[in-house]
């Protein structure tokens, strides 16, 4: 009886994470990077490492923020990109391993495709290195944007399940981020709702980890990120996305 009762104790800790017991008022979706301590003197470092031009343009179609879509209309390119910013290969502390730990066992579910609005690409070469796809499990690579990107242009990453879930927000590791992020969700593919707005990035480093709570639980078949207002590296990238049950 003393083992069930510590367990018991142990599931109630997990299903209450600390985040969900603040009484701070802001918006429910800005509970984002407490597992990260990453010095933001960095920044103008990166800024300067990833101002190249990029030889490539893109000749997509920028999605709106409201817009409907499946994967299918998603058009993907690929080739040659940066390399991903030294922050994201960071060591972790023992403290936060001890975080991530728990947050795979609890939290942790993989989308099982993915498609975006605009990929990295550099002269005529060939191959998915920098594909929507390649963020949907970590260590396969990252997913890199074209860049160049106007202030009012939206690029869209959708990922997308093989069954409907029940899913409580989104947990994204920034190659590159982005100025502002917004969330949709649908569960059909076919009908989406804009779940979390339009908002300013929480942090001023390249990349970061970061978690996008919805209100509420909702039944979700694909997911959409719109990213808009480029920062001064000029990318979008997204090392690992996945989902919160």
């Amino acid at each position: 009886m003393g083992l069930l009762s510590e367990l018991a104790h142990l599931g109630d800790l997990f299903a209450r994470p600390f985040w969900c017991r603040s009484s701070s008022a802001r918006p429910f979706w800005d509970y984002t990077t407490f597992w990260t301590t990453q010095p933001q003197n960095q920044q103008q470092q990166h800024s300067h490492e990833h101002a190249h031009p990029v030889s490539s343009r893109s000749n997509y179609s920028c999605s709106s923020a409201t817009h409907s879509s499946t994967s299918s209309s998603f058009i993907e390119t690929s080739a040659g990109a940066p390399p991903p910013p030294k922050t994201a290969l960071r060591k972790r502390t023992k403290h936060e391993l001890v975080a991530s730990t728990s947050f795979v066992m609890r939290f942790y579910s993989h989308m099982d495709k993915a498609a975006a609005t605009s990929t990295y690409t550099e002269g005529e070469l060939g191959g998915d290195n920098w594909s929507a796809d390649k963020a949907l499990t970590l260590g396969s690579g990252y997913w890199c944007s074209s860049g160049k990107h106007a202030l009012s242009d939206v690029v869209t990453y959708a990922g997308e399940l093989k069954h409907r879930k029940k899913v409580s927000g989104v947990k994204v590791f920034w190659a590159y981020a982005p100025g502002k992020v917004s969330i949709r969700t649908s569960p059909d593919g076919v009908h989406w709702s804009t779940i979390i707005p339009f908002h300013s990035s929480p942090r001023a480093e390249v990349s970061y980890e970061q978690n996008l709570l919805f209100d509420k639980q909702r039944n979700v078949k694909m997911v959409a990120l719109d990213m808009t207002t480029p920062r001064p590296w000029g990318f979008y990238g997204i090392n690992q996305i996945s989902l919160l049950r």
